[in-house]
């Protein structure tokens, strides 16, 4: 059957496709020539209904129409009324604007009503009391990882250290005590001492007119940058909530060795002897828990036995399983004096309340605030450190 069309100049816009229905309920498509087609038209001449818009047909292979071809013919009162119709009874052009099809007038816009977007801020506000919680604890164990591999090359080098040097431990002097002792040295628990005076990265042996003397045998100095390079940000823990400078981050320093003069600044001497001076069976014993970087032949530690059932010897064993908790270095910690005054004092440090610590057999470990209370406490009086 041969197409029947309706013949409407238009614009040009290929290919063919629904543009609107005209009034009456028929649909119009438009051609890729331009001009509109009257899908329901036929042979037969106009539907049933009394549409009197002209149509013809079309030749074959072609959509455009002869003047004077196609039913009702010209001239005719058919015809005339035909053309007589109003605009608006014609097929408009394609809608290419925000208006609305077939009708030119403004397309209604609608946006968010007060519920929907109080729904939407509610929704989005339940989401993030869900997510804060689970990513501030990923973003803490993010810091505790990276604390734990600061202290890993720092407890390589230590290895390393004794690997150059028959199997010795380095000899520590730091200004990271808590002071306070007989001739102890300048010590970062002394608030009168101001932080230029503990530049633990200091060189200088003496002082000079325009720098105090250093600190030649500090941490940072023997370590770097023979075993550690020159990367200073070793030294710091990112969660560090105590360090060096004591004004504020960025910290500089954030980790407390146990150098030979722990804990309260005091260096060798005959008050703070050499451990391989010690009578037979005698120690001191704060050096041993405390600092112990004093050169000495490292040896793994060894489980403690009993060493008999008197007083004495449950004494000793204990202070010797004390000992075995000793750390190379560990997270400076902030320390909570017991408002009952009674000696029990908390330490917390800054991961969770607990601490990273390079212990004895020169692992990582983490200690939580019960533990590190209690190793810096042994005697159950407290320790008495600062941080």
């Amino acid at each position: 059957m041969r197409e029947i069309t309706a013949c409407v100049r238009m614009t040009a816009a290929p290919p063919r496709r629904f543009v609107g229905r005209m009034p009456g309920g028929d649909s119009v498509q438009q051609g890729g020539d331009g001009y509109m087609t009257h899908p329901h038209a036929s042979e037969a001449g106009p539907r049933a209904g009394g549409d009197k818009l002209a149509t013809s047909v079309a030749p074959a292979g072609t959509n455009r129409f002869p003047r004077g071809w196609g039913w009702p013919r010209p001239g005719s009162a058919k015809s005339s009324a035909a053309l007589r119709r109003p605009d608006h009874r014609r097929a408009r052009p394609i809608n290419t604007t925000h208006t609305a099809p077939l009708t030119g007038r403004p397309a209604r816009r609608r946006g968010f009503t007060l519920v929907e977007l109080l729904v939407v801020v509610s929704v989005i506000a339940l989401l993030i009391a869900i997510l804060l919680p689970s990513l501030k604890k990923a973003r803490d164990l993010a810091k505790r990882a990276t604390c734990a591999a600061h202290l890993k090359q720092v407890s390589t080098a230590i290895w390393n250290y004794g690997v150059d040097h028959e199997a010795r431990v380095p000899y520590v002097i730091s200004p990271l005590t808590d002071g306070g002792g007989p001739g102890a040295l300048p010590a970062f628990g002394d608030p009168a001492v101001p932080d230029h005076e503990l530049d633990l990265f200091n060189r200088e042996p003496v002082a000079t007119a325009t720098a105090p003397a250093g600190w030649p045998d500090s941490l940072p100095n023997v370590f770097m940058p023979a075993y550690l390079g020159s990367e200073r940000g070793v030294f710091v823990c990112p969660a560090a909530e105590v360090g060096w400078p004591r004004g504020g981050r960025p910290f500089a320093m954030s980790y407390r060795p146990a150098a030979a003069n722990q804990p309260e600044g005091v260096p060798p001497g005959p008050d703070n002897p050499d451990p391989s001076t010690y009578p037979a069976g005698q120690f001191n014993y704060d050096r041993e828990l405390h600092g112990f970087l004093d050169g000495r032949i490292y040896r793994p530690p060894q489980p403690v036995r009993k060493s008999g059932d008197d007083v004495l010897s449950i004494l000793r064993d204990a202070q010797r399983r004390a000992i075995l908790r000793g750390v190379f270095v560990r997270d400076m910690v902030r320390r909570r004096p017991s408002l009952a005054g009674d000696g029990d004092d908390r330490y917390l440090g800054p991961h969770g309340r607990g601490a990273n610590v390079i212990n004895q057999r020169l692992e990582i470990e983490y200690r939580d605030e019960e533990t590190l209370s209690e190793d810096l406490k042994p005697y159950g009086a407290g320790a008495r450190l600062l941080f």
